[in-house]
């Protein structure tokens, strides 16, 4: 799956804006932008990075994420239909396998995702930070024994996970704090 930067990880000064429903807004500041993406409850994406300055979106990332891998997951069903390898014979054992194994159980407790056969998510802040300091741990025990690429895609989830978690434990407490009768801080 390919790695997007999002949020504060977007170093362009600028961006060129399209908003969540596609409408592009023009060239705005990657504050005011991310401003503009929270405001909203939503993702700042860069989406094309090689642009002058880089496209960016304003979106649910973690939806982005399951429809692009669903999308995948059809390719691969489609590939399966005309003969090829079924999913389950495609899977083999790997670090990436590990990494994908982890990082989905992840995107489930964080609600990003559905369980299979079910529209409803569920979120569970603790057993997302279970999954996400299992690579942690993943990423200290192999240290110094991973490809650039293995290593790549395992600081990759860790921070996109990281980032997400950040927003929804936000989330929650706000919600918390609105069932409370109290306001959120908006200056967060």
């Amino acid at each position: 799956m390919k790695y997007y930067r999002l949020n504060n990880h977007i170093t362009a000064p600028q961006v060129r804006l399209i908003d969540e429903t596609g409408k592009f807004l023009g060239i705005v500041s990657t504050n005011e932008a991310l401003r503009m993406a929270q405001e909203k409850g939503l993702d700042l994406v860069e989406i094309n990075p090689k642009e002058e300055p880089p496209i960016a979106k304003i979106m649910d990332f973690g939806q982005f994420k399951y429809q692009e891998a669903k999308k995948e997951r059809k390719q691969k069903s489609k590939k399966t239909e005309e003969g090829e390898l079924s999913p389950e014979e495609s899977i083999t054992p790997s670090f990436e396998t590990i990494v994908g194994i982890l990082t989905t159980d992840a995107m489930l407790a964080l609600g990003v995702i559905a369980p299979q056969g079910s529209q409803q998510v569920m979120i569970d802040l603790e057993q997302a930070q279970f999954f996400i300091d299992l690579l942690i741990v993943l990423r200290e025990k192999t240290k110094g024994n991973l490809s650039p690429q293995e290593e790549g895609i395992l600081n990759n989830s860790i921070a996109q996970l990281q980032e997400i978690y950040l927003v929804r434990n936000q989330q929650y407490h706000e919600a918390q704090l609105r069932q409370a009768g109290l306001k959120p801080n908006p200056e967060k």
